[in-house]
């Protein structure tokens, strides 16, 4: 009987740990592969998350403004240091927090009703539109979402199968969808499902709960300082 023995505040700190590792080897080290490719486990064990939180959180509304907003004030900070339309991973999730919840209260009711079904297409809607059409219309603009639609659909993957036998063949899906359409070391993501295997089902201890959200701005502020500082005064 295989023992699982990663809880989600060790999974969070891996993936934490891997995409530090991934931001530096990009901005500080000159796109250091090796770097890269141990980044690579980062985004799957987020998204993997995303789905857990969108499991067991009691207050959806909550949940979703949380990442949104934080998402925003990054964003709005990102246009003002360097004028670009690319919309974070922060974005991406909170699309993946809205989709599932439109899965679940079309699908995880006793009966299913049309208009919440309704509800689940138009969020599919909104999140091809936003990571496919958009990107074709205002191409000039650089407009573009963090891992484009499969990454928004990953974490619903995940939820989707959440407990049940096909879910690691689902999210190896969503990760392959991913790869093929991203840089070849992209493919390195699929190590994390080993990872996610070993996943408890238990959060861990108790605090912390907004070190994870506030970490993701905070790191790149520091490692843009950091590069900032490297160019102009190395000199």
């Amino acid at each position: 009987m295989e023992r699982k023995c990663i809880n989600g505040n060790i999974l969070k700190i891996i993936a934490v740990i891997s995409m530090t590792i991934d931001h530096m080897g990009l901005m500080l080290f000159n796109d250091n592969l090796v770097m890269r490719c141990i980044g690579r486990l980062a985004f799957p064990i987020f998204g993997f998350m995303i789905a857990e939180g969108c499991f067991y959180t009691k207050n959806k509304l909550r949940y979703f403004l949380r990442v949104f907003i934080l998402g925003m004030l990054f964003q709005v900070a990102y246009y003002i240091a360097d004028s670009s339309l690319y919309l974070g991973i922060l974005i991406t999730f909170s699309l993946s927090i809205a989709t599932i919840f439109a899965y679940k209260s079309a699908f995880e009711k006793e009966h299913i009703e049309v208009k919440y079904v309704l509800l689940f297409l138009l969020a599919l809607c909104v999140d091809v539109a936003l990571c496919v059409v958009f990107p074709i219309m205002f191409k000039n603009s650089g407009f573009c979402v963090d891992y484009g639609i499969f990454g928004v659909l990953f974490p619903v993957l995940a939820y989707i199968g959440r407990g049940k036998k096909h879910g690691i063949i689902l999210m190896a899906a969503g990760l392959a969808m991913i790869s093929l359409t991203h840089v070849w070391y992209q493919w390195f993501s699929l190590a994390a499902l080993i990872l996610i295997a070993f996943y408890s089902g238990e959060r861990g201890r108790k605090g912390g709960k907004y070190f994870f959200y506030i970490y993701y701005p905070a790191h790149l502020a520091a490692i843009w300082l950091i590069s900032y500082l490297m160019v102009n005064y190395s000199r």
